[in-house]
Formats: C-alpha cells, sequence, structure tokens
C-alpha cells in the first residue's frame, strides 16, 4: 500500500494505482482509495472519485480495503477534511468495551475486524501494538489510535513525556 499526492480526482482515476493504494488530492480536499472498479473517496469530498450512499460501508469493502481505509481515515484526521457517513459508521461511535487482551472495561469505538463489544484498553496498548501509526499492522486489529482506541490520547501523551 503506497500513498500517492495527485492534482485533481480526474488524475486519481485516470492513472493506474496497485488496489488499496491511498490517494490523496490535496487541491479538492479528497482523499480515496484505489479499487479494482474505481477509486471511492472516504471523505465528503469526493471530485470524480466513487462516493459510497450513506450507510454502512459494504462488507465486501471492508474485508479487502479495511486497512486502506483505516491508514486513508487517518489522513483525513490529520487533515481535519470531513469523512463520508458511510465511513463514519464504519468507524462507530464512542462505546464501553471490552478489552481483547485483558477482559478489563474501557471506552472506545467499535472496529469493524474485532468482534463485536471488543477493542484495545490503555494498558494493553505497549503489548498489542508495536507502532501505533502503523497503520497496517495497528489498524488490522485496533483501527486508529485516537479514534477506537486510546480514544483521550493519555496514552500515547504518557508516552511522549517519559
Amino acid at each position: 500500500m503506497q500513498i500517492h499526492l495527485l492534482p485533481n480526482t480526474a488524475a486519481a482515476v485516470r492513472l493506474t494505482h496497485a488496489a488499496g493504494d491511498i490517494l490523496i488530492i490535496e487541491s479538492e480536499k479528497v482523499i480515496g482509495v484505489a479499487a479494482n472498479w474505481q477509486p471511492f473517496a472516504i471523505t465528503v469530498e469526493a471530485g470524480q472519485l466513487h462516493a459510497f450512499p450513506p450507510r454502512p460501508l459494504p462488507q465486501e469493502v471492508l474485508t479487502e480495503f479495511g486497512a486502506s481505509v483505516v491508514r486513508a481515515f487517518g489522513q483525513a484526521m490529520l487533515r481535519g477534511w470531513a469523512t463520508q457517513p458511510s465511513v463514519d459508521l464504519a468507524m462507530a461511535k464512542v462505546q464501553q468495551l471490552t478489552c481483547a487482551c485483558c477482559g478489563s472495561y474501557h471506552k472506545g469505538r467499535q472496529w469493524w475486524n474485532r468482534d463485536d463489544g471488543y477493542g484495545l484498553c490503555n494498558d494493553c496498548i505497549d503489548d498489542c501494538v508495536t507502532d501505533p501509526m502503523d497503520f497496517l499492522e495497528a489498524g488490522a486489529s485496533y483501527g486508529v489510535p485516537g479514534y477506537h482506541y486510546d480514544i483521550d490520547g493519555s496514552h500515547f501523551r504518557a508516552k511522549a513525556g517519559a
């Protein structure tokens, strides 16, 4: 999976990219994911990329492109760009979850690739996530740091101050 910075969404549609690559079009505030059929946008702004209707992303999209969606979502969060309702629904709301590692309760957001009701508590982050900015590794199992787990940022702030 690579990240491509492109001049516009027309170029994103026209050029060939490997399925799952992240497409960033700063001029249009669009972030998308390359797919075999057509690149799709995860941001509200879609330009010429495919936009999903406002319901959860289809399971086949999450199965095939879940890690890419997480990484693209992280890029949108970093830029402060709004994401499509279909992506927001896939990313979920804050709720009480059971830690998949130790069984304690914590607040987090459900990640599509984790059993319902399970997530990752702050005490287990170091045991389960080696590099929180590696959205391929962490995102595949736990979602986006600061959004799905460590939602208040306290774990990573404490690590940065150590």
